[in-house]
């Protein structure tokens, strides 16, 4: 089979690059059993097109009908803009349209989308994603993303601690700036949204795991299938200062991290890929 990777994307929109590293786990996972191509703004009518931003495409694109979108967005009605206007009425249309892969697991059972042809894709280990780099270990945690009031408030209460923030909306805070702020980081900080959102996100958290940097992260939601990251994250009770002090205790103890992000890559990510990419091409 034939693939296009397409990021729907305005030229001057640059959070298309907060999903770069997953673009990239779909290219490399891809690669190693298919042709696959990345692309911007672009449908290709000879191969199974996988749209990244799917609510940028334009309103009169001819979309084939064994496309897949990968879908990035809390479906639980916190993400506002879904339920705003023909941006997000669109997006909807575009989901129950297409077959579908999520991020999280917990949005399936969400009833925005009405068919059956969605699946769940955790993200795990790839040897290609590894940083080029020596890992070299400064004393700050990181949290990069957008910031949110539930987000700063979490994060004024911790400031006796040197965290590093990395603020999602300047450009500057992507690419090789966020990769080595990570590699040089204690761990990094996972905090929901809102206090409403219970998801994993594994698109921030994946990366850093598979390049054995801890994760401390608020507690979500878990089944069976949430065992990739429950075992191999540093899970918080609470948002509280003496939380994160008993998680720091725990990051001092180098061989129970070691053992987390061994568990991480223990996965056969490959295969799981694959499973969940054939499911939705057998459909």
């Amino acid at each position: 089979m034939k693939y296009n990777i397409s990021i729907i994307s305005p030229k001057t929109w640059i959070h298309h690059l907060a999903v770069n590293e997953v673009v990239l786990y779909f290219y490399f996972m891809l690669k190693r059993k298919a042709d696959v191509q990345i692309s911007f703004n672009k449908i290709d009518l000879e191969r199974i097109n996988i749209f990244f931003f799917a609510w940028n495409l334009p309103k009169d694109a001819i979309i084939p009908e064994n496309s897949i979108i990968f879908q990035s967005e809390d479906l639980d009605k916190s993400t506002g803009w879904m339920f705003e206007g023909g941006r997000g009425s669109r997006y909807i249309e575009l989901l129950n349209k297409y077959k579908v892969i999520d991020y999280a697991e917990f949005n399936l059972q969400s009833d925005i989308i009405k068919h059956k042809r969605k699946e769940f894709l955790p993200l795990l280990y790839c040897e290609e994603l590894k940083f080029k780099f020596k890992r070299e270990k400064k004393d700050y945690f990181l949290f990069y993303g957008i910031l949110t009031e539930h987000r700063k408030n979490f994060l004024n209460r911790i400031n006796k601690y040197n965290v590093k923030i990395l603020d999602g909306s300047e450009l500057w805070n992507y690419g090789i700036n966020r990769d080595l702020s990570i590699a040089e980081s204690i761990a990094i900080l996972n905090i929901h949204k809102t206090d409403k959102i219970s998801k994993f996100q594994s698109v921030r958290c994946f990366y850093s795991l598979l390049n054995s940097v801890p994760v401390v992260t608020q507690k979500f939601q878990t089944s069976d299938n949430q065992d990739f990251y429950k075992e191999s994250v540093n899970i918080l009770d609470d948002l509280s200062l003496d939380s994160l002090e008993k998680i720091i205790d725990g990051l001092d103890d180098e061989k129970k991290q070691k053992k987390k992000i061994e568990f991480f890559k223990s996965h056969n990510s490959e295969k799981i890929f694959f499973e969940c990419l054939d499911s939705l091409n057998d459909l």
